[in-house]
């Protein structure tokens, strides 16, 4: 976890459910006093992200979530539905921030301000997750970049620009069918793309 002012939030940035429908497990409550009693103490939120994981065809293979199949672009590697929330620590309140049931969300990471908040965000009906920010109150959603390839796992560095991972390098994985996507930073209007990366793997 990154602490953000009052706000945290989880490096893993998905809540991911196979089945959505199964009930929440249950709340391990030693643990969670101590947490709040100790590292959490002076966090009110945390900020998570809601979707489906890996392809729709589940071929198991960790990188399979995001892009098209080689052999097949109408096969994605992702499934539909998304949701960016936030979890009040102390109501247990969840709160919605963006809700696109067609879409995508993945990889929140809250800013050093603790008053926005930088995600990968693929619009219902559209094919490509772009980077996006939004205000943490929900107000104010940016489009930082766009094109026709996968931005994601973004984040924010300490001078104000942006790292993340793409498929701009136009590379699929050697031994399956899926695409790579490999280190990339920019400004923060998204402007000045470069590599920094010339990896033939994942980043």
């Amino acid at each position: 976890m990154y602490r953000a002012g009052a706000v945290w939030i989880v490096v893993a940035a998905a809540a991911a459910f196979a089945q959505p429908k199964l009930p929440p497990p249950p709340v391990n409550r030693a643990l969670y006093e101590a947490a709040m009693a100790g590292p959490l103490s002076q966090v009110e939120e945390i900020v998570f992200a809601v979707r489906y994981p890996g392809s729709p065809s589940a071929d198991g293979h960790w990188y399979a979530n995001f892009g098209y199949y080689a052999h097949d672009r109408d096969r994605k590697a992702y499934a539909e539905g998304g949701k960016l929330c936030k979890l009040n620590l102390r109501s247990g309140k969840v709160t919605a921030i963006l809700d696109d049931p067609r879409g995508g969300v993945r990889d929140p990471q809250v800013h050093y301000d603790g008053k926005k908040i930088l995600f990968a965000y693929r619009k219902g009906g559209t094919e490509y997750y772009h980077l996006y920010e939004i205000n943490s109150d929900g107000t104010g959603l940016r489009q930082i970049t766009s094109g026709p390839w996968d931005d994601f796992e973004p984040t924010y560095l300490p001078d104000g620009d942006i790292v993340f991972v793409s498929s701009r390098g136009r590379r699929w994985v050697n031994c399956w069918l899926t695409q790579v996507a490999i280190l990339y930073r920019c400004r923060p209007d998204g402007s000045g793309i470069r590599p920094i990366s010339s990896n033939n793997e994942q980043d």
